[in-house]
């Protein structure tokens, strides 16, 4: 689940991340956009996507990582693989919809 509850409306709105009027958009500006989206993600996330995104932060700490927080890890590279793998891992588990959700997130952020 993204922040519109329709996956394909939020790929329009990251896809629109990339061009404005056809344009491609300066790397910042992107970046500003990317960033608050997945602010305002992270506060309507439910409570099963904040557990997953927690365990995810607590698994990166434990290996060493210790500024990793829930807002990075699903956009830096390192983390946002380990956080990747983990997710595949509990796929089957009765979450898959959250985990898919997950998954489109960490990849349209990339």
């Amino acid at each position: 689940m993204l922040l519109s509850q329709n996956r394909s409306v939020d790929r329009i709105i990251l896809s629109s991340f990339e061009r404005v009027n056809g344009k491609k958009m300066h790397g910042a500006l992107r970046f500003f956009l990317a960033y608050t989206y997945l602010c305002v993600y992270i506060h309507r996330m439910n409570s099963i996507q904040k557990k997953l995104i927690a365990d995810g932060v607590d698994n990166v700490k434990g290996f060493g990582y210790p500024s990793c927080d829930k807002t990075n890890i699903l956009t830096d590279i390192i983390y946002s693989k380990f956080l990747l793998y983990m997710l595949k891992k509990k796929r089957g588990r009765g979450f898959d919809k959250d985990i898919d959700g997950l998954i489109d997130l960490i990849n349209a952020a990339k």
